[in-house]
């Protein structure tokens, strides 16, 4: 609604904020379930991304109190491709990420119910990782013995580093994998700068597409005396379509959608309505039509 947009929104954060503040850190789950236990054990700086992917705007908000996120999702495949897909998202908006993945089958929820917030707090502080250690942790046992393979993982986190807005962190990561990998670090800058050029490219083509849609006329209302009954279809406007009244755009569509679907089929149900009788039944078409006569819409 225009009230509460979910994928704007976190899940905790007016009772993890402050929490947040203090550290400097914000610890990202997934369920709703999973942040209420974790606060309830004593930890209070998580937030859920309201049952929804993580989004910008949710990013955006976590970085308005702190500069670092751990990503804390289960450790099972679905939990491990969205911290994947979560790592760049952060890295993205300028913040630093690092990446704890709960043994096969836990979730937060399930993980600080058997645990206390001490060993909850020591498992968080052992296995974090950053996402270079977490992606080779994670895919190096698929590379072994294959270059192509390993190739392609190198690219991947390099790719990834592109993400990042600020040029120092990018050179400390771009050291720390090349140390890793033994790869000249040169190799890994022009990647980089590959990588951020085509982003840049792309970006500048969808602004340039959005202006010239823009551009376009606002659509010119048809002639009253136009026939939409008979054989004259009025041609179709030009340019963009703008509701007159947005509130009531969503309503008339399904009034369309009611007419194109099921506006000849008979009405047969229980009402005191004014505009429909048992002894004689309409159609949808004539019964949407004699409701909007009746409010001198039509």
């Amino acid at each position: 609604t225009e009230i509460y947009i979910k994928s704007r929104n976190l899940l905790g954060i007016y009772f993890a904020k402050a929490e947040i503040s203090r550290l400097d850190k914000c610890i990202l789950v997934e369920g709703n379930v999973d942040m209420v236990m974790m606060h309830q054990l004593g930890i209070g700086n998580v937030v859920a991304s309201c049952g929804t992917s993580l989004t910008v705007e949710q990013i955006r908000l976590i970085h308005r109190f702190a500069e670092d996120v751990t990503i804390m999702y289960d450790g099972d495949s679905a939990g491990i491709h969205a911290a994947l897909r979560g790592i760049n998202l952060v890295l993205a908006e300028g913040l630093n990420v690092k990446v704890v993945l709960l043994p096969d089958g836990e979730d937060p929820d399930s993980f600080s119910r058997k645990h206390t917030l001490e060993e909850v707090r020591r498992f968080i502080e052992d296995n974090e990782k950053d996402f270079i250690a977490f992606k080779t942790d994670l895919l190096l046992e698929e590379t072994a013995g294959d270059p192509l393979r390993k190739a392609n993982l190198i690219n991947d986190i390099a790719d990834t580093i592109a993400e990042i807005p600020d040029p120092v962190k990018r050179s400390v990561y771009v050291e720390a994998a090349s140390a890793k990998f033994g790869i000249e670090a040169q190799i890994l800058f022009d990647r980089i700068v590959s990588a951020r050029r085509s982003a840049q490219d792309a970006s500048r083509k969808q602004a340039e597409r959005g202006q010239r849609f823009e551009r376009q006329p606002d659509p010119v209302a048809p002639p009253e005396d136009a026939d939409y009954g008979g054989n004259v279809t009025p041609a179709l406007p030009a340019g963009r379509w703008v509701p007159e009244n947005r509130t009531l755009a969503l309503a008339e569509a399904d009034l369309l959608t009611f007419l194109l679907v099921n506006g000849r089929e008979l009405l047969d149900f229980e009402s005191d309505s004014e505009y429909y009788s048992e002894d004689e039944k309409v159609t949808v078409a004539d019964f949407i039509r004699s409701g909007l006569e009746a409010d001198d819409t039509v």
